[in-house]
């Protein structure tokens, strides 16, 4: 029957009968099965054509996010290899020992103050350079310790110097806490004149630079200020009471060293 060969098919804002009237909503009309496929086929080329520009679009986003990551791994993998042979340039250029080991002296970068010296070999200085941790070797346990794995008092490393014969390094580097298991700020507390001449009253031999010396002579003449006020002060403490006089003796020091 061409009954059978009919289907129905609701679309949108169709008039019934052919006629130009212009419904609201989808009418309901009866259509060939040729018509009917038709519809189909481009309902859906319409359905998939975004999606398939949407689709190859994200595609070709993705392969270009793919590459440049690619090529951004790459001169990065680049570089680490440059690193890693400048590493190994530098690690054959120190004189180990016969036990493959150098020593390895931790500095304060801040104060000058050495805090600790131990031992290194080839791979506890590989494993500071990466890591900015002072590493050691300890020759008793024959295996690699990282200053404040246990405590958490690590010495972050800014650099690292070797001296003229490259056989002993210094780790320079900001600590997180004391060095000395002993609560101390640095394994150096141990005074060799104390312990021949007697020790000084308030005298503290904490190994320093000339500098750190100096800032603690300035706040002593400052402690002492109020402390004797009858007698006669010290050339320091004269500069530290008259700021005027501190101020133009600054200026002169500042010529002079200037034009040293």
């Amino acid at each position: 029957m061409e009954a059978a060969a009919l289907a129905r098919l609701s679309l949108p804002g169709v008039g019934v009968g052919g006629g130009g009237g212009g419904g609201g909503g989808g009418v309901a009309f009866p259509v060939s099965r040729g018509r009917l496929l038709a519809v189909k086929e481009k309902k859906k080329q319409q359905l998939h054509a975004p999606i398939s520009a949407s689709t190859s679009a994200s595609a070709s986003a993705s392969a270009s996010a793919s590459a440049s990551a690619s090529a951004s791994a790459s001169a990065g993998n680049e570089e680490a290899l440059r690193y890693d042979s400048k590493v190994e340039t530098l690690l054959d250029s120190v004189k180990w020992d016969n036990k493959g080991l150098v020593v390895a002296i931790a500095q304060n970068v801040d104060t000058g103050a050495i805090l600790m010296q131990g031992f290194a070999n080839r791979e506890a200085l590989a494993t500071t350079i990466l890591s900015r941790k002072a590493t050691f070797f300890s020759r008793s346990r024959s295996s690699l310790w990282t200053k404040g794995e246990t405590s958490k008092n690590f010495i972050n490393v800014l650099d690292i110097f070797l001296d003229c014969d490259r056989d002993s390094i210094i780790y320079l580097g900001k600590p997180d806490g004391p060095t000395c298991h002993t609560g101390a700020e640095t394994c150096y507390y141990s005074s060799v004149h104390d312990q021949l001449e007697g020790p000084k009253p308030n005298q503290d031999w904490l190994a320093a630079t000339t500098l750190q010396s100096l800032e603690a002579t300035i706040s002593r003449r400052k402690e002492e200020i109020e402390e004797a006020q009858n007698r006669k002060p010290s050339w320091t403490k004269k500069l530290l009471l008259d700021k005027e006089l501190l101020c133009s003796k600054r200026g002169g020091w500042r010529t002079r060293s200037d034009t040293a």
